[in-house]
């Protein structure tokens, strides 16, 4: 399906999609704080080092990816083997949207 110039795309913006406002995620810190006080973070996370020690993998990655950053999660988009392939839309010029190529 071809996309002319000053055209919609198709799909679009669903209403509650995108990132959190930062006065939303501002005020879950501070409530946050206020329900879970420095004592018992500091258990939790005891807790979760003593389970990483102890072997527990879920436990370790957690904890490394809050000391090292969460790993890129790559993705293979294959078919049997195959890649899959990427549809686009075909971009049309002003002034040559219904003109047929000349057959010369």
């Amino acid at each position: 399906m071809p996309i002319y110039p000053g055209q919609p795309t198709p799909g679009g913006k669903r209403p509650g999609a995108g990132r959190r406002p930062n006065a939303v995620k501002i005020e879950l810190k501070t409530l946050m704080d206020t329900c879970v006080p420095v004592n018992i973070r500091e258990q939790i996370l005891r807790k979760q080092v003593e389970k990483a020690v102890d072997g527990e993998l879920e436990a370790a990655k957690f904890l490394f990816a809050y000391l090292y950053g969460k790993p890129v999660d790559r993705k293979d988009i294959t078919s049997d083997g195959e890649a899959i392939g990427v549809f686009g839309y075909e971009i049309i010029a002003p002034g040559t949207r219904n003109k047929e190529p000349d057959d010369q």
